[in-house]
């Protein structure tokens, strides 16, 4: 052990310091081991933690089932404006087939065979109206006349299939 001038414990006294430095650890050590030893878990108490997770969980399963219970589509803005403009196209169709077979106009869209539910249809004196909403807006035909605006998009979107 060197001794440094400005040291404040030399020689004799600092191997006095350094036992009963050692002695105090021993006697807590001694202490320790007496006393009976209790689990980490019993020493916290559970209920905050508990309260907390509960919490999560509840706000968890409520975004999911918000999350899953949005009306979700598969189908582009785009898509959804030309598959409306073809159910239009499609339900007038329908119409003008089931005239010409029958020479009247059908009472209601189940009567010739539209598969649309979402196309409204309306007999006017000699003719018809068919509306749907398309990105968000109400798109109106009526009956005899022309049905290329409605036709052209869904050719745009699937290049000419119609």
């Amino acid at each position: 052990m060197t001794n440094h001038p400005d040291s404040t414990i030399a020689g004799e006294d600092a191997r006095k310091a350094a036992r009963g430095f050692v002695d105090a650890i021993v006697e807590k050590d001694r202490e320790d081991q007496a006393r009976p030893a209790q689990p980490y878990h019993a020493k916290r108490k559970r209920i905050p933690e508990l309260v907390f997770l509960m919490t999560v969980l509840a706000i968890t399963t409520g975004f999911n089932i918000w999350r899953w219970s949005a009306d979700r589509s598969v189908f582009t803005p785009g898509e959804e404006e030309a598959l409306g403009m073809f159910d239009i196209a499609a339900t007038a169709d329908a119409i003008e087939t089931f005239r010409r077979a029958r020479g009247h106009l059908p009472a209601s869209l189940a009567e010739a065979a539209v598969p649309f539910n979402h196309v409204t249809y309306r007999i006017e004196g000699e003719s018809y109206v068919l509306q749907t909403v398309v990105a968000g807006s109400p798109v109106t035909y009526r009956g005899g006349s022309d049905l290329s605006p409605f036709t052209s998009r869904f050719d745009e979107l699937t290049g000419g299939s119609s």
